[in-house]
C-alpha cells in the first residue's frame, strides 16, 4: 500500500512539472523579441562595418523575421517614460541606419493616383533647442506634379547609446500651391507632446516603440520586422536592409520602410492589413552627400569615420547612379564626410512595452 501511494504521488508530481514546463515554454516563445532585446542590452555589441556588425549578431537573430500587423500595434500598451537629460545626448546624429550629416540631400519619388510626388529631404546645418537638447533640423519638401504640397521642418537628436530621437515637426500643408494649415505640427514639451524614437541604436526584430506622441495629432508607432531584407530602387540595389512596420492609428495606415546602413531610408510602401503592398511606393532616386558646410558650426560638419573602403563603395554607387540622377536634374554628389558609429554602444530602450 505504501509503494502504491509513492507511485501515485510521483505520477502527480511529474504531471504538475509537465504543466509548469509547458506554460513556461509557451511564455518564453511569446517573449522572444523581448529576450533578444534584453540580450543586446546586457551584452554590448561593438559596431564597425555594417556587415561586420550584422555578422556579430547570432545567426538566429540575423535571419529572424517578425510579423507585426495593425492589431499588434493596437493591442500593445505603451508605458512611455523617456529620459531626456541633455547630458545623455551627443552633438552628431550618426546612427548607421539614420545618419543625418549636414549638407546631405535625399531625393525620393512616388507615382500616386493624384500624380507624381517628388520629395527632397535636406539635412540642414541648423539646430533647434527642444527640452534643453540641441536637435538637428531636417527640411522636408513634397511637390505634387511640381506644385508645393507640404513643407516641413523636423527635429532629431541622438543619445549616447545611438538612439535617434524625434522631438517634433513644424508642418505647413498646401493645396494647389496655397497654404492650408499646420496640421500635424508638434513639439516635445508643448501641450503634452512627448518625444519618440525614430531609429534604435541597436534594433532587433520584435522591438516596438513610439515614434512621436501628441494625442490626436501625432501618434505614429513602429516595430522592427527584419535585418535581412533586399530592395532595388533607382539609386541602387541593397541587401541586409532593416525593415520596419510603421502604423498611424489616426488614419489607420500601415507602412513598411526599408533602411540601408550608412545611407538611411531607401524605400517605403503602404501595405494592407495582411502586409501586402497596395502599390503606393516611395523610392530613393539620388543622394547628394554632405560635405563640410562653409558657413556653419555644426558638430557633424567635419566628422569623418576614416572608413575609406566604405567611402569608395558609396562613391562607386554615386558614379553608377549619376546618369539616372542627372536625368531628373538631381546629380548624385559624394564627399568623404560620412556617418560614424562611434557613439553607438548597445541597445537602449527608454520605452517599456506591455502586451
Amino acid at each position: 500500500m505504501n509503494r502504491v501511494w509513492k507511485v501515485a504521488l510521483l505520477t502527480l508530481l511529474v504531471s504538475v512539472l509537465l504543466v509548469v514546463l509547458s506554460a513556461t515554454i509557451s511564455d518564453i516563445e511569446g517573449q522572444v523579441p523581448t529576450a533578444l532585446a534584453q540580450r543586446a542590452a546586457d551584452t554590448p555589441l561593438p559596431l564597425g562595418e555594417p556587415d561586420q556588425a550584422r555578422d556579430r549578431l547570432p545567426a538566429s537573430i540575423r535571419g529572424l523575421t517578425v510579423n507585426l500587423n495593425i492589431a499588434d500595434f493596437e493591442n500593445t500598451t505603451f508605458i512611455f517614460a523617456p529620459s531626456t537629460q541633455p547630458a545623455l545626448f551627443v552633438d552628431c546624429v550618426d546612427n548607421r541606419y539614420y545618419p543625418l550629416i549636414p549638407g546631405t540631400v535625399y531625393h525620393y519619388r512616388s507615382e500616386t493616383d493624384e500624380g507624381l510626388e517628388t520629395e527632397t529631404v535636406t539635412v540642414t546645418n541648423e539646430t533647434k533647442e527642444v527640452l534643453g537638447i540641441t536637435a538637428t533640423v531636417v527640411h522636408d519638401v513634397v511637390l505634387l506634379d511640381g506644385v508645393l504640397l507640404e513643407d516641413t521642418y523636423d527635429w532629431y537628436a541622438q543619445d549616447v547609446r545611438g538612439n535617434v530621437w524625434y522631438f517634433g515637426e513644424d508642418v505647413s500643408n498646401y493645396e494647389d500651391g496655397q497654404f492650408v494649415d499646420k496640421a500635424g505640427s508638434w513639439e516635445a514639451g508643448v501641450n503634452g507632446a512627448v518625444p519618440g524614437i525614430i531609429m534604435l541604436g541597436q534594433p532587433l526584430p520584435g522591438d516596438v516603440y513610439r515614434e512621436e506622441y501628441l494625442a490626436g495629432e501625432a501618434e505614429d508607432r513602429a516595430g522592427i520586422l527584419s535585418l535581412n531584407e533586399s530592395a532595388t530602387v533607382p539609386y541602387d540595389n541593397f541587401d541586409h536592409l532593416l525593415l520596419t512596420a510603421n502604423y498611424n492609428p489616426l488614419d489607420g495606415e500601415l507602412e513598411h520602410k526599408f533602411y540601408a546602413a550608412r545611407v538611411g531610408l531607401v524605400r517605403e510602401e503602404v501595405v494592407d492589413a495582411e502586409g501586402n503592398s497596395t502599390g503606393e511606393i516611395v523610392e530613393l532616386t539620388a543622394v547628394q552627400w554632405g560635405a563640410t558646410v562653409a558657413d556653419g558650426d555644426h558638430a557633424c560638419d567635419s566628422r569623418d569615420d576614416g572608413d575609406d573602403e566604405d567611402d569608395d563603395d558609396r562613391n562607386e554607387r554615386d558614379e553608377r547612379t549619376g546618369s539616372d540622377a542627372a536625368t531628373s536634374g538631381q546629380a548624385a554628389v559624394h564627399s568623404s564626410t560620412g556617418a560614424t558609429t562611434g557613439n553607438v554602444q548597445n541597445n537602449y530602450l527608454p520605452l517599456v512595452l506591455l502586451p
